[in-house]
């Protein structure tokens, strides 16, 4: 018999590669945009950014910021959702992996029937009660030769990588977020305060411009223009406190716990952090981005799962061999099922190959091959986007690294004015005005840099983010050494 089915196998099995629709192919996921690469060209000999943890915020050595985030990918719900589904696809491994085992299992059946007088029984069975019973020991056994069921395994472990790789994503949009409004936090306390000593010099301007209206020495214009003044700024602090009431809110939400967040709030200084990340504009955007980024981690498994799907479906055109068999006891009348004449055994084997099934196999295997087609378009976009993120925000920080350069010499310049004016009013030479017109325009200066350094700390936790924030892939990883060491070959 088993000969008998080795040689009906190898019959098939060679109608059956003659019939068996392609594969992907071979596809290269590795390849990044030709304008990148000329982009770093004049870069190579710069060290890309590398982040010395996974944990990127540790390396910030923020204390409340760490507890912040710390807090929130305790138990947060997409992490939960993320990791229930990455134990879903672990789950259906171990169901095919269990596919490809010998099956054993017992069947028991007994049953008592009244048998129709009328009907197709003949006699003496006909119209009689009659007492069945079966008892057996069933082996089954899928054999795999063609690979399809280790191609669906495959498969089902790209899922599980994209899966791990998407919890890692979602890790990281929440530290980033968190750390978003844990800057603007820190920015509107000291916002606050300048807009408080604004206040306060407004208030001067108004008192000492009702003290020249009195004296006939004012229209009544500067008073009005004081009370302006004072007015726009009281406007901005209400502003100001409301913008901090939902920072602080948003803060919570992420969290998820008010208690840790007011206890940091009320711990923070009124002043902006220390820089998030510090990155320089001549780094390039190295290859290994493919394996920093989570998001685009999970699409390349999620192709490589296509590919081995598109295997998996054109392997049904090749024949399907399963061996059965039981052993065990069946009877007419329950007292003779243990009997050794009711004794029953059965080995044989099944092969199932579709001569002709319309197509099916064909076409279902170019769905497939059309939907890698599509995931890897979709990869290679992404590819793109990132790296086109990563650029935006590189010249972005570029151009507020040097637009703070110019506004802290402004700034120096104005901090100059104030001291002189001061000095001025002290020894009795000027009035108080020119001293608080120059202090106002200093502290209006300081504002502008306060806003610019907050573009420059949301444009450096946006570059964390792009850079995938100390995320690394060592599978990816691998297949990029190998790549790149085929490539200098």
């Amino acid at each position: 018999m088993v000969a008998a089915i080795t040689a009906s196998v190898a019959v098939l099995a060679l109608q059956g590669c003659a019939i068996a629709p392609k594969g992907v192919g071979d596809y290269n996921l590795n390849k990044m945009p030709n304008w990148l690469q000329s982009h770093n060209e004049p870069l190579k000999s710069a060290p890309p950014i590398e982040f010395k943890q996974t944990k990127w915020w540790q390396a910030v050595h923020d204390p409340i910021l760490s507890e912040l985030i710390d807090q929130a990918l305790k138990d947060n719900a997409s992490l939960r959702a993320a990791d229930a589904r990455t134990r879903a696809a672990m789950a259906q491994i171990g169901v095919l992996h269990a596919d490809e085992l010998p099956q054993v299992g017992t069947h028991l059946d007994l049953n008592k029937q009244k048998l129709s007088k009328n009907y197709y029984v003949p006699p003496p069975f006909s119209g009689v009660s009659m007492e069945q019973g079966v008892a057996t020991l069933n082996l089954g056994w899928n054999i795999d030769l063609w690979g399809r069921q280790a191609k669906a395994i495959e498969a089902v472990e790209g899922q599980v990588k994209a899966a791990e790789a998407e919890r890692a994503m979602v890790a990281l949009k929440l530290s980033t977020d968190i750390a978003k409004v844990y800057v603007q936090i820190r920015w509107v306390g000291a916002y606050i305060d300048q807009l408080q000593a604004i206040k306060a010099l407004n208030e001067q301007m108004v008192n000492l411009q009702k003290t020249r209206l009195d004296l006939g020495l004012d229209n009544g214009n500067g008073l009005d223009r004081a009370n302006d003044a004072l007015a726009q700024t009281e406007l901005l602090l209400n502003q100001a406190e409301g913008q901090k009431a939902r920072y602080i809110a948003a803060t919570e939400s992420l969290v998820g716990d008010t208690a840790v967040v007011e206890k940091a709030v009320a711990a923070l200084p009124k002043t902006l952090p220390d820089p998030i990340l510090n990155y320089s504009p001549e780094q390039p955007i190295a290859l290994s981005l493919l394996a920093r980024r989570p998001d685009l981690v999970g699409q390349r498994f999620m192709v490589q799962s296509a590919a081995a799907e598109v295997d998996t479906t054109r392997l049904a055109a090749l024949p399907n061999i399963n061996l059965n068999g039981y052993i065990g006891n069946q009877s007419i009348g329950w007292s003779k099922l243990t009997e050794p004449d009711s004794r029953v055994s059965l080995l044989g084997g099944v092969v199932d190959f579709p001569i002709f099934d319309g197509g099916k196999v064909k076409f279902a295997t170019a769905e497939k091959k059309a939907k890698f087609d599509e995931l890897k378009a979709q990869y290679e976009g992404s590819i793109t986007s990132a790296a086109q993120q990563v650029i935006s925000e590189v010249i972005l920080l570029k151009q507020l690294n040097e637009e703070i350069q110019s506004q802290e010499a402004r700034t120096a310049s104005l901090e100059n004015l104030t001291k002189r004016a001061r000095q001025r009013r002290e020894l009795g030479i000027d009035s108080s005005m020119p001293a608080i017109e120059a202090e106002l325009a200093l502290r209006t200066q300081q504002t502008r840099l306060l806003q610019t350094k907050l573009q420059a700390l949301g444009n450096q936790v946006d570059l964390v983010e792009a850079l995938g924030g100390g995320y690394e892939n060592k599978d990816v990883l691998t297949e990029l050494s190998s790549a790149n060491t085929q490539t200098k070959q």
